[in-house]
């Protein structure tokens, strides 16, 4: 038995990440971030309503120079393993869930506690 495991292991074998996996890494954080960014200008037309025309040029024109290319560059330089990692957390996969799930979902909490008080607090400003 012990033999199959090791001859599975060895299939498993991870192969090194190449430049052609980060930038696919890259463009998948930027597609993240363009529907992030559709998701928060929704938001504002919704709660704005038609007077939301200047922050639809702002939020694509000015941020989005910013956002965008740092998205790419956080995808690039994290790779799709570390990404995928990240992913699993928030999605309720990781090893971390079954292990210590009072002490992850206490994380995850505050986590996005912090964020609907940052987004409240930016937008009233």
């Amino acid at each position: 038995m012990s033999s199959a495991v090791s001859g599975m292991h060895k299939q498993l074998k991870e192969e090194p990440i190449d430049f052609r996996d980060r930038v696919v890494s890259g463009f998948l954080c930027t597609l993240l971030a363009v529907a992030t960014m559709a998701v928060y200008l929704l938001f504002l037309f919704l709660r704005l309503g038609r007077g939301s025309e200047g922050i639809y040029r702002a939020v694509f024109s000015d941020f989005g120079l910013i956002f965008l290319p740092a998205a790419f560059l956080v995808g690039f330089l994290a790779g799709p393993r570390k990404l995928a990692t990240g992913f699993s957390f928030f999605w309720g996969t990781h090893p971390k869930w079954k292990q210590e799930p009072w002490r992850t979902r206490t994380i995850l909490l505050l986590f996005l506690l912090l964020t609907v008080y940052l987004a409240v607090n930016l937008q009233n400003r």
